[in-house]
C-alpha cells in the first residue's frame, strides 16, 4: 500500500511537468535568448518614449495652423453654400472671364519679432548690397580689361622701338660702309690726278720731274706700297 502510494506520488521523469522545468543550459542558447529579450525591452521602451513624447506648444500650434490653412472649406459651410447657390463649383476660378485665381492668396504668418516693414527694409538693404557688389565686380572687370590692353600696347610699343633701333643701327652701318667706300674712291681719284697731272705723290711728299722720274723713284700708287 505504501509502495503503491509512493509510486503514485512520484512524477514520471518523462512527463511534461518535468520537461517544462528543465532548462537548456547551453551557453550559446542562453546568450541568444538574453539578447532577444534585451532587444525586445529596448524596442518596447523606445515605442513608449515616442508615444509619451510631448511636442512643444509652438510646434503643435504651427501644425494646427498649417492644417487649418491648407484644408479646403467643406460643403456644409454657410459661405460655401451661398457660393454654390450663385453657381460656384469646386475648382472654378473667380472673375467674369474665368482668368482669376483658383486658390486663395496664401497667408504668411510672422514668426519673428521684427516690426511691420522690417522685412521690407532688410530686403531693400540686401538688394542694395547685391547691386553694389555687382557694380564693383563690373568695375573690377573693366579695370582688368584696361590693364590688359595697356600691357599689350606697351609690349607692342617696346617691340616696335626695338625694331626701330635695330633698323637704325643697320642703316648707320650701311651708311658708314658706303661713305667709306666713297672716300676710298675719292682718294684714289685724287691721288691718280696728282700723279698723272702734276707728277706728285702724296705718300712720298715729292713732286717729280716727269712721269719717268715718278715711275722710277716712287714705290707705288697706294699707301701700302710706301710701308
Amino acid at each position: 500500500m505504501s509502495h503503491s502510494q509512493n509510486s503514485d506520488d512520484e512524477e514520471d521523469y518523462m512527463s511534461d511537468a518535468i520537461l517544462f522545468k528543465c532548462e537548456d543550459k547551453r551557453p550559446g542558447l542562453v546568450s541568444s535568448q538574453a539578447a532577444k529579450q534585451r532587444i525586445a525591452r529596448e524596442k518596447k521602451q523606445q515605442l513608449s518614449n515616442e508615444t509619451n513624447k510631448v511636442k512643444p506648444k509652438k510646434v503643435i500650434e504651427q501644425e494646427k495652423r498649417t492644417e487649418g490653412l491648407t484644408t479646403a472649406i467643406t460643403s456644409d459651410n454657410k459661405g460655401f453654400s451661398l457660393l454654390q447657390k450663385m453657381g460656384y463649383k469646386p475648382g472654378m476660378v473667380i472673375g467674369k472671364k474665368g482668368t482669376g485665381r483658383a486658390e486663395p492668396v496664401p497667408i504668411e504668418i510672422k514668426t519673428d519679432r521684427g516690426g511691420l516693414g522690417r522685412e521690407t527694409e532688410v530686403k531693400r538693404k540686401q538688394e542694395e548690397v547685391q547691386a553694389m557688389r555687382a557694380s564693383m565686380a563690373a568695375k573690377r572687370q573693366r579695370l582688368e580689361v584696361k590693364q590688359k590692353q595697356s600691357f599689350l600696347q606697351h609690349m607692342s610699343d617696346k617691340f616696335a622701338s626695338k625694331t626701330t633701333e635695330k633698323d637704325l643701327r643697320t642703316s648707320q652701318k650701311a651708311c658708314y660702309q658706303l661713305d667709306t667706300e666713297n672716300e676710298a674712291e675719292q682718294l684714289q681719284a685724287l691721288t691718280e690726278y696728282l700723279r698723272t697731272t702734276h707728277c706728285y705723290c702724296i705718300w712720298c711728299g715729292t713732286k717729280y720731274e716727269d712721269a719717268d722720274d715718278l715711275r722710277s723713284n716712287c714705290p707705288g700708287d697706294t699707301a701700302e706700297a710706301h710701308d
